[in-house]
């Protein structure tokens, strides 16, 4: 959230552009149980695209890691896209 209104500056943020950005954390979290509990049936992976998720959810984690170092600035641009830009 921090990152979020110090990108948005003077503008702030509204609530659903601090739920999109909480949602979007909250799904990384509940992404890697749902791959981790995966992981334990490989046929069940296999039908369930375990590999490209874990892609994305290696890629999501990098961000999310990246916005709570302050290394990166998170925004919600006006279509409700989650966008990240150099804090």
């Amino acid at each position: 959230m921090a990152s979020l209104l110090k990108s948005r500056g003077e503008r702030g943020a509204t609530q659903e552009e601090a739920l999109a950005v909480v949602m979007w954390a909250r799904g990384i979290h509940e992404e890697a149980a749902e791959l981790k509990a995966l992981s334990t049936r490989v046929r069940r992976a296999k039908t369930e695209n375990a590999a490209e998720r874990q892609v994305a959810l290696m890629l999501n984690q990098a961000l999310l890691d990246g916005v709570l170092s302050g290394a990166l600035a998170v925004d919600v641009s006006e279509s409700g896209a989650i966008t990240f830009s150099q804090a």
